[in-house]
């Protein structure tokens, strides 16, 4: 058979003639025989109107030409360019979810962080589309979370501006539970730490406190860490987790708060109290951030802390910041028979 590359059929639908080779994509048989013939005589990269045959059997949704194709040489980031835009194959693939021809592309070693004109990467028009699959894939293959276009966006911020929060969190647990890390060359832009403690997945943050490359006390720009951010959502078992996990509670927000006013606001304090109070007695922290344990335990008038704290030189004369001491809070609180006044007044029991 003569192969020419002027012969053309019209391809239905399509209103516009297309050589064989294009044909043989858009028809393309199980076996891959006819275009892999085809392609011994004709480039894989001969363009038709600005696009490649790669271009052509991603649009046509075929995993298995695009493998094809690309075992035979067609270029990887070859771009589509119009007037308007500019964009390469696993752009395309995203946009379109088609998972395992993004696969194929990863797997042939495209530039997995590229950037359309508008600098959109593959992972930015996953979450502006809620392409699920393709966002997973290109998790797992370690695309950049970090990465913002001209416009300042982000992956999280477009899912988020798309209403897909719940979708592109859930994503993203699963690959961490997985045990592959998100990469991200910006915390600022998205910080994994940050990102599970909001989600409050309790799974996921133990297996990144296990990998031990993160950083426990990163503050993003308002200067909220991790560990505040459990207590401002009222998180008890993320921040349990953060705060035995060696979080730093005396840290500072911009606006001044700590994690302990934090979970002060919430209606079950009493539950982040208790955790502070028990990470005080199995630990013995004295230095603890404006949380004050021999108060606590006096006012919730449990002896058997306070008498272990004591033990350890907690001072039973120290004001907390309202400027009780631990005899005060006793005494209000009614605990006249479990603590008795002299013995706290005497600093021992």
């Amino acid at each position: 058979m003569q192969l020419q590359e002027k012969s053309f059929e019209w391809v239905p639908g399509l209103a516009e003639p297309y050589a064989i080779t294009w044909c043989a994509v858009e028809y393309f048989e199980i076996t891959g025989t006819i275009l892999r013939m085809l392609l011994q005589r004709l480039s894989p990269d001969t363009p038709h109107l600005g696009r490649t045959l790669l271009h052509h059997a991603i649009l046509c949704g075929n995993a298995a030409a695009v493998n094809v194709l690309l075992s035979s040489g067609a270029n990887v980031e070859a771009s589509v360019k119009t007037q308007k835009t500019e964009f390469r194959p696993i752009h395309m693939a995203a946009r379109l979810g088609s998972s395992e021809t993004l696969q194929c592309l990863i797997d042939s070693g495209c530039d997995i962080n590229s950037m359309t004109d508008s600098g959109d990467t593959a992972l930015m028009i996953c979450a502006k589309y809620k392409q699920e699959e393709c966002l997973r894939t290109l998790a797992m293959a370690g695309a950049d979370f970090g990465l913002v276009n001209t416009a300042g966006q982000s992956a999280t911020s477009f899912a988020g501006s798309n209403q897909w929060s719940l979708g592109f969190q859930q994503v993203i647990v699963e690959v961490i539970r997985a045990g592959k890390i998100p990469e991200s060359s910006s915390a600022s832009v998205f910080s994994p730490l940050i990102f599970v403690a909001q989600a409050g997945d309790i799974e996921a943050l133990k297996a990144l406190i296990k990998w031990g490359e993160v950083d426990i006390d990163y503050q993003d720009d308002s200067g909220f860490s991790a560990v505040m951010f459990a207590a401002l959502n009222g998180n008890v078992e993320v921040f349990r987790l953060l705060v035995y996990a060696g979080a730093d509670v005396k840290l500072r927000n911009k606006a001044g708060e700590t994690a302990i006013t934090l979970s002060g606001l919430n209606q079950n304090h009493d539950l982040f109290e208790k955790v502070m109070l028990e990470f005080a007695l199995q630990m013995g922290n004295r230095d603890d951030g404006g949380f004050y344990a021999l108060h606590c335990a006096a006012r919730r008038g449990d002896i058997d802390a306070v008498k272990l704290l004591m033990s350890r030189g907690y001072d039973v004369n120290v004001p907390d910041g309202d400027g009780y001491t631990p005899l005060m809070l006793a005494a209000r609180e009614g605990h006249r028979v479990h603590v008795r006044a002299p013995d706290l007044a005497r600093g021992s029991m």
